[in-house]
């Protein structure tokens, strides 16, 4: 045997070398495996939809199926897996739709990470001798059902089609197939990462008081999901942990919560009710991004870690409200502050009204401030404003005019005035005086803002019963032209908005004889 050994040894390529062998159902690559005397298959090239793996490659066992070796084998219906490999690699058969049927066989003892990952099987069962599943071995399996699992199972059991570990105390893998609603057993204290990864039948989740934590990505694409009842045991949101539950309507977030994850809900599209209870410490960076129906939420007292961009893009919120015992945060007329007042951290996309002034206590504008805010056309920044964050005011897609009153800030973000291709850009006017100002600002054309009431010439005074004056000035600036009658008490009102075509245009006021006296300024929109 030994000698038979050598010999083999001598006529196999180096281990870890890839060569192939071809049979009747297609080519096979494979690597040997040092000082084991087996081999790995690592790629299978065929049209044949009904494949068994061989057993045997050049007088050695086949042991491992490699690393993504079938992947994306779209034409694969049914693959039956010989009794002498032990390990189902990592991808092993990701992507193959056409794949209904699989037989493994019963030396396999590891399938793993995402081995089925989006192929198409209808049922598994898992044979005795399995002890290792990978993070979503069966994830996006979206004609899956049912997991079964052999009763000698040492690691591994089913109930009602759903994997669970041997004491039922963990959930590895939900079928994605599986369709209805759910409330995970009390016994239940863990969930495998990404569990219910992809599950698109799911369309209620209640979660009783066994679970602690509700782990990365764990809902994420379950794209059936309307409703989630979390228990009081729930103390933490993971990352991604609901990201993509694009039916999503209503969650109820117990009272025992004090942490929700990055992008925890990103793009829930149709989450319209939110409720944040008063032991919620930290809300992750765009745990709340896209959610394109919420139109209004409470940041309670207890939040004092607020993530960047935490409801960016969500087009239906009119307010963000914070509670006024808020150690960290603020905000006036639904626009979120800090508390100081110093940084403007997200203005709602949703809020009504197309101008809005920034107050001369901001110094910073924080990412994505006003990002998506589709109805905002004119902005007044104040004068103390020294930071533009990355996307201030990216997809404003109707912003035309941006109004400086004081220097140019010294620090800009990336893509801070982007927007779509084929909208207007906007330009940015600053005041004569100020400094830092050169042609352009984060890539729009800056402008001095200069107009000029002219108090001389024909069109000065009395015209017709009408007292006006020419305004002269850049192209195309917007003057608004205010008014009042006492200098000692002034109220100024604006009553009338003239735009300098061609860097001049004739103002009048047709009430000024209404009035004992009557003074004019002029103003930025």
């Amino acid at each position: 045997m030994k000698a038979l050994r050598l010999l083999l040894l001598l006529l196999l390529p180096a281990a870890g070398q890839a060569q192939t062998y071809t049979n009747s159902y297609g080519v096979w690559g494979y690597t040997t495996n040092a000082g084991d005397f087996n081999l790995t298959v690592t790629s299978y090239t065929g049209t044949n939809p009904v494949v068994t793996i061989p057993g045997m490659i050049q007088a050695l066992p086949v042991i491992f199926i490699g690393e993504g070796a079938f992947d994306s084998c779209t034409n694969l219906a049914s693959v039956t897996i010989p009794t002498n490999i032990t390990v189902v690699g990592d991808w092993a058969f990701a992507g193959c739709a056409s794949l209904t049927n699989v037989t493994i066989g019963t030396n396999v003892a590891t399938l793993g990470n995402n081995a089925f990952n989006d192929s198409g099987l209808i049922s598994v069962t898992i044979p005795g001798r399995v002890t290792s599943i990978g993070v979503a071995a069966f994830g996006g399996c979206n004609s899956l059902t049912a997991i079964t699992v052999n009763t000698n199972n040492p690691a591994f059991s089913s109930v009602d089609g759903i994997l669970f570990n041997k004491s039922q105390t963990a959930i590895v893998q939900y079928p994605p197939g599986k369709v209805g609603n759910y409330t995970i057993p009390n016994s239940v204290t863990n969930l495998e990462a990404m569990a219910f990864f992809g599950c698109g039948g799911l369309s209620s989740v209640t979660i009783t008081n066994g679970l602690a934590s509700v782990g990365e990505d764990e809902f994420e694409w379950c794209t059936g999901l309307t409703n989630v009842i979390l228990g009081h045991s729930v103390t933490n949101l993971g990352d991604y942990a609901f990201c993509d539950c694009e039916s999503l309507v209503t969650i109820t977030i117990p009272s025992g919560v004090t942490s929700i994850g990055n992008e925890a809900f990103v793009y829930c599209a149709s989450l319209t009710n939110l409720l944040i209870p008063d032991s919620v410490a930290m809300i992750g960076e765009e745990a709340f991004s896209s959610c394109l129906s919420l139109s209004n939420v409470t940041i309670p007292a207890s939040v004092t870690n607020l993530g960047e961009a935490a409801f960016i893009d969500c087009t239906s919120l009119t307010a963000i409200n914070v509670a006024t015992n808020n150690p960290a945060y603020s905000s006036v007329e639904g626009v979120l502050f800090d508390k100081s007042q110093t940084t403007l951290i997200q203005y709602p996309s949703g809020k009504a009204g197309t101008n809005y002034t920034i107050a001369d206590s901001v110094t910073s504008i924080g990412y994505g401030a006003f990002n998506y805010c589709t109805s905002l056309s004119v902005v007044t920044l104040g004068n103390s404003v020294t930071n533009l964050g990355d996307e201030a005011f990216e997809y404003c897609f109707k912003l035309t005019r941006v109004y400086f009153q004081g220097n140019a800030p010294a620090s800009v973000g990336s893509d801070v005035f982007k927007s779509a291709i084929g909208y207007v850009p906007a330009t940015v006017y600053y005041l004569p005086g100020t400094t830092g100002w050169g042609s352009s600002l984060g890539g729009l054309p800056t402008e001095l803002w200069n107009p000029q009431a002219q108090t001389s010439g024909g069109n000065f005074g009395v015209q017709t019963n009408r007292f006006g004056f020419n305004i002269t000035g850049a192209s195309n600036l917007v003057i608004v032209v205010e008014t009042c009658t006492n200098l000692g008490s002034p109220l100024w009102l604006p009553i009338s908005t003239n735009t300098l075509v061609n860097g001049a245009s004739y103002f009048c006021d047709p009430d000024w004889m209404n009035y004992p006296g009557r003074f004019y300024r002029l103003s930025m929109p």
